[in-house]
Formats: C-alpha cells, sequence, structure tokens
C-alpha cells in the first residue's frame, strides 16, 4: 500500500514539474507567470524549513527513494553524491534556477505590455504645437 502511495505521490510530483516548466515556457500572461513565482518561491521557503522538498520527504518515507534521487540515478551526466544535503542543495538550485526564468520572463512580458501602452499613447498624441489647440484642450 505504501509503495503505491509513494509511486502516486512520485507520478504527481512529476506532473507538477513538468506543468510548471511547459506553463513557464509557453504562457503569455502576467498573471500565470506571476502565480508560478509565487508558486516557487512558497516552495523555496518549504524546502529551508523542512530541509527538503516536502513531496520528496513524503517519497523517501513511503518508497525509500525521492523523484530526484531517482532521476539522477538513470541520468548518467549528472554525477552527485548520494548524501541528503547534496540532494538538497540540488533542489534548491532547481527552485532557483526556475524562479529566475520565471522573473525574466514576467520582466519581459511585463515590458512588452508597457511597451505597447507606450506605443500607444504617442499615437495618440497631437503632434502640433498650436497653442490654440492645446487651450481648447484644456477648457
Amino acid at each position: 500500500m505504501n509503495t503505491a502511495l509513494g509511486i502516486g505521490i512520485t507520478l504527481l510530483h512529476t506532473i507538477i514539474v513538468i506543468m510548471a516548466i511547459i506553463l513557464l515556457l509557453f504562457s503569455n500572461s502576467l498573471l500565470t507567470v506571476g502565480l508560478l513565482l509565487v508558486g516557487a518561491g512558497i516552495i523555496f521557503v518549504l524546502q529551508i524549513i523542512f530541509y527538503g522538498c516536502p513531496l520528496s520527504l513524503i517519497e523517501k518515507n513511503l518508497i525509500g527513494k525521492s523523484a530526484i534521487e531517482l532521476t539522477h540515478r538513470y541520468l548518467p551526466f549528472i554525477k552527485i553524491n548520494n548524501g541528503d544535503s547534496k540532494l538538497q542543495e540540488l533542489q534548491l538550485h532547481y527552485i532557483f534556477v526556475f524562479c529566475t526564468f520565471a522573473i525574466i520572463k514576467f520582466m519581459l512580458l511585463l515590458f512588452k505590455h508597457e511597451t505597447a501602452n507606450m506605443v500607444q499613447i504617442l499615437n495618440n498624441a497631437d503632434t502640433s504645437l498650436n497653442l490654440s489647440n492645446l487651450m481648447t484642450k484644456f477648457k
């Protein structure tokens, strides 16, 4: 029973990570990217408080390995020690990199939005310097 529950939590963990990456890559909504950033920030704080990802801790208790350990066992190009401190540092690194990309995407979307507003304001501006036109606008 514990093994099935552990595998279910591992699948949930994997789906959450994959969906967050897909949303970050393909979303052009400030709200979505902002919510991803807030969620990643909360996970970052929980990672520091619990000295490990809460889902990874549950996985480790139920099946003896976490999704990060299983992933790194089968990826030969990533070499880490099996110590818990290295895994925690690696998880923090992944979350930090995700937060960095989310901040960059948020800033680019904000710049795009504000630039579009600025161009619209400039297009609608009256470029004539006629004083009488200016005075009629303020009456």
